[in-house]
């Protein structure tokens, strides 16, 4: 221990001694530098056609030349920061080509960063309310929080902040980000602070994210006040200006129908003779020819940096001769070096409903630990992923302080849905929840859901309590009761002569009692057991849900005890590219328990989608059934449709299994295996067309024989085939296929027509 203290302590002296040399020999520098030589470069905001400016530094760094000082609006900000702490400009090309910019308007964690749990409560609503601890309403501020920031700047800006010790002045290069106060109109510039909190502010662009709260003042994106602050580098004594125009022009009408691109436009009108002044103020102005990208375009950054590269080149004479060549070399300072940042004390901040400890052991951060930009970005993600925060920062200060920052959501919450498809027709819910029960993360819901053909009525708790970071003891608690139309058929066998069918459309009530206790392994596996205690009646009557809600005049009661592994790897939900989904269960009851039979139940499915040449993604996929006697109604399998295999759903009927060409339910059994293939074409963003091929068969337990079972699977098995096209959209996924039978099957009962579905919104 005592060999670690002093370890640590050599360690921090170094370090502290090595950022005092890099400072004072800084100061030395720029005082031999003759001030009217000093130049400011100016990186203005502009979306996607920013990252022309990496090619401008890219440029002046091959001529080498190294500017006294950047200033830095929106996108700019961002390329600055990097630049400044000491990213050269070939890894910030490296850089802006491998993030999905796209997802910087994500509002939820990373798909893979979340427990299996969580996974499997995707965004299945319309719309999403959050209330104040007044019961008032809280509107959207923005499409996203802007976490994506963090995650991306955080990491990689880290050591450069450590070093500097929050003055932007001792960066490798110094800095200044621009930010506009929306309480007063008025432009805020950092010279000092969190760095990607500065950056963060100066890039929320109105409606696409929220702004920042930073000592009393709203902070908005830069551009607002100034998108090319050639001025503030004039009011800051710089003889020589450098300044990059990549804003953008006016969008087109058609384009005008997004609100944050409208709002877009009316600053851009508001600001145009200011952006005139701007320019004209700047000795060099450097402007790309972007005509072909807008602001959202992330396609081609390629061509993007090149085009700023040459137009710099283009200007190098101009930019040698007002500059003069002679003090291109004195501006050459040392980049800063990587600090170990070993960990001495851990704080968290903002948390003032959520517990510390939960906080602590999501970000998986220890005294003693190198907080080097790789634990940074995991912290990030892990912590983000709990769902209760806003923003989650973490910075170390030159305390050897690690701070993890939070910015809590309103956790309560009230959320709407609604959907259609062909069998159950219209229904919607509703559901409102508190998010944080006891600072712990238990979600405590009430789901109220109402439709033409089933209902279903539930009080629902759920938590993750968090071992590690990637280990996690998972609970549920549900009470419920539901009523659900099913079709029930009974066959009549006559082994003398043909069977009779018989199809009839009855209603499943059901109430009881759902608990599970589980254990998560990373971030994709889900062991869990539990028992449910349920009464459930098939009936004609269609009476109301509540007119028994209790059960207590159903004839048949379920204890029902299960254990069930469930493994998920999948990128998105729903249509994803890659990943694997497997589950499987296992149930048991006894007549001891007071089941009306000694059950045991064992099913499961195994599937995997590949995608390649991005657009084309396959799914191959087995499932299978097997019961040791006949199934309870509850319990059977619901072979037909083509509404996509849901989440787990504990409170319908659990089996439902889609099959191309077969009716919705139908065909039902205590026994199944079936094999479904499934071609996914991306034919743009968000719309898909697939072609669907079912082989399967479910078998009544009393008729099943497992030696002739393979032959019986091969002679009766009906292939199904089909077609679809599905849309993603902002009320959910909307779905039209049409499906046929290759072989007849009328001998079961079963219409051999060509079949079409059609599904709009989520699968609640």
């Amino acid at each position: 221990m005592k060999r670690y203290k002093l370890e640590n302590s050599i360690v921090r002296f170094l370090s502290v001694f090595t950022m005092i040399v890099l400072f004072y020999s800084r100061i030395l520098i720029a005082s031999d530098q003759d001030s009217s030589s000093s130049f400011a470069l100016v990186l203005s905001g502009g979306g996607a056609r920013g990252l022309a400016q990496i090619g401008v530094l890219q440029a002046l760094h091959d001529a080498g030349i190294k500017p006294d000082i950047v200033i830095g609006t929106s996108i700019g900000a961002i390329v600055g920061a990097l630049y400044c702490s000491g990213i050269s400009p070939d890894s910030l090309q490296s850089l802006a080509l491998s993030i999905n910019w796209d997802e910087l308007f994500s509002n939820t964690a990373n798909r893979k960063k979340r427990f299996v749990s969580q996974k499997t409560e995707p965004g299945n609503y319309l719309m999403e309310l959050r209330f104040d601890y007044n019961f008032k309403p809280i509107l959207p501020r923005a499409i996203s929080y802007g976490q994506s920031f963090f995650d991306f700047l955080a990491p990689k800006l880290a050591s450069a902040q450590f070093q500097a010790k929050d003055i932007f002045d001792s960066l490798s290069i110094p800095l200044r980000i621009v930010a506009t106060d929306l309480l007063s109109g008025q432009r805020i510039v950092f010279s000092r602070g969190n760095l990607v909190s500065a950056v963060r502010a100066s890039c929320s662009v109105p409606l696409a994210f929220s702004p920042v709260d930073f000592d009393s003042m709203l902070l908005v994106d830069g551009g607002l006040t100034t998108n090319i602050p050639v001025e503030y580098a004039r009011e800051q004594g710089f003889k020589k200006v450098i300044a990059v125009d990549v804003t953008s022009p006016m969008w087109k009408k058609e384009e005008l129908q997004n609100p944050v691109k409208l709002v877009d436009q009316i600053i851009t009108i508001g600001l145009a003779n200011q952006k005139e002044t701007e320019r004209s103020k700047a000795d060099i102005l450097i402007t790309p020819i972007l005509d072909n990208y807008t602001k959202t375009d992330f396609k081609d950054i390629d061509s993007m940096i090149s085009s700023g590269y040459r137009a710099t080149q283009e200007k190098m004479d101009l930019i040698r001769t007002v500059l003069h060549d002679k003090v291109f070399e004195l501006r050459r300072k040392e980049p800063l070096l990587p600090a170990p940042g070993i960990i001495e004390e851990i704080e968290i901040q903002g948390n003032k409903r959520t517990s510390a400890r939960l906080i602590r052991t999501a970000a998986a951060i220890d005294n003693g630990d190198t907080l080097t930009g790789e634990l940074i970005q995991r912290s990030l993600a892990s912590v983000y992923s709990s769902d209760l925060f806003e923003n989650v920062n973490i910075e170390m200060d030159s305390l050897y302080r690690a701070r993890i920052m939070v910015e809590e959501k309103e956790y309560w919450r009230m959320r709407m849905g609604v959907r259609y498809d062909e069998f159950h027709l219209g229904e919607g819910f509703i559901q409102p929840a508190y998010e944080n029960l006891l600072g712990m993360g238990i979600c405590a819901a009430v789901h109220l859901q109402y439709g033409l053909r089933r209902e279903k009525y539930a009080l629902d708790f759920q938590g993750n309590h968090l071992l590690t970071s990637n280990f996690a003891n998972h609970l549920q608690l549900q009470f419920y009761f539901s009523k659900e139309k099913i079709i029930k058929r009974e066959i009549f066998w006559n082994d003398t002569g043909s069977d009779s069918i018989s199809l009839h459309e009855k209603n499943l009530r059901k109430n009881g009692i759902l608990a599970l206790l589980g254990t998560q392994f990373g971030k994709s596996v889900l062991l869990s057991g539990g028992m449910r205690i349920e009464r459930f009646k098939v009936q004609k009557s269609d009476n109301s849900v509540f007119s028994d809600a209790f059960g207590l005049r159903s004839h048949q009661s379920l204890p029902y005890f299960m254990l069930k592994l469930n493994f998920d790897t999948m990128d998105k939900y729903p249509f994803p590219f890659w990943g694997i989904k497997h589950s499987f269960a296992m149930g048991a009851t006894s007549r001891a328990l007071g089941s009306q039979s000694d059950l045991v139940k064992i099913s499961g499915s195994l599937g995997r989608y590949f995608t390649f040449a991005k657009r084309n993604t396959i799914l191959p996929q087995a499932t299978f059934c097997y019961s040791n006697t006949q199934l309870p109604e509850v319990e059977r399998i619901y072979l037909g449709g083509a509404i996509p295999e849901g989440r787990y759903k504990d409170m319908s009927i659990y089996n439902y299994v889609p099959f191309m060409g077969l009716p919705p339910m139908g065909l039902s059994g205590d026994i199944l295996g079936l094999f479904h293939l499934e071609y996914r074409l991306m034919i743009r963003k968000g719309l898909y067309t697939q072609i669907t091929g079912d082989w399967g068969y479910t078998w009544e337990r009393e008729r099943f024989q497992s030696k002739t079972a393979m032959n019986q699977f091969i002679r009766y098995a009906p292939i199904g085939v089909g077609i679809g096209l599905s849309w993603e959209t902002i009320l959910g996924p909307v779905r039209l296929s049409y499906g046929q039978l290759v072989n007849s099957f009328r001998h079961q009962g079963i219409e051999s027509d060509g079949q079409l579905y059609f599904s709009a919104g989520h699968d609640f």
